[in-house]
């Protein structure tokens, strides 16, 4: 249990409120209202995409970034975002299209990981269930919706 604490690292989860967001007939909006921001704790991993260059101290990489977070199910429980119909785990209260901020960066949710919950995706054989968030990066200007 001491190990999978140091191996979380924290990073903010913006959910977007869909009742004060207006869009266009496009579903664009021009502003978008995000629910208060909860800090989560997962196993992160980044990978850059291309381009990359050589350089004398190695490889730069300078593409947009591809994030994987493995969360334990028990502690997006803690946080309220599991949802329960009649005691039976039936959803996330975070979607496709939400946001996470990660050293900085912002990312935009591509998978929400709730199709990964079974006995095979045990987050390191821990019969606690983990789900793997993946998300790509994208410009804080398409966060702010500018």
């Amino acid at each position: 249990e001491i190990t999978e604490a140091w191996l979380q690292e924290s990073f903010l989860l913006y959910r977007i409120d869909l009742a004060k967001t207006k869009v266009n007939v496009y579903g664009e909006s021009k502003f978008k209202a995000y629910k208060q921001a909860i800090e989560l704790y997962g196993r992160i991993n980044v990978e850059s995409q291309s381009p990359t260059y050589q350089t004398e101290g190695g490889i730069v990489k300078k593409g947009m970034g591809d994030m994987a977070a493995h969360v334990f199910l028990d502690h997006l429980m803690e946080k309220g975002l599991v949802i329960r119909k009649e005691g039976q785990f039936v959803g996330l209260d975070l979607k496709v299209g939400d946001y996470i901020m990660f050293k900085g960066q912002y990312y935009q949710i591509k998978d929400d990981g709730i199709s990964q919950i079974s006995n095979q995706f045990s987050y390191g054989g821990d019969r606690r269930f983990s789900l793997t968030i993946k998300a790509i990066e994208v410009d804080e200007d398409q966060f702010r919706a500018r």
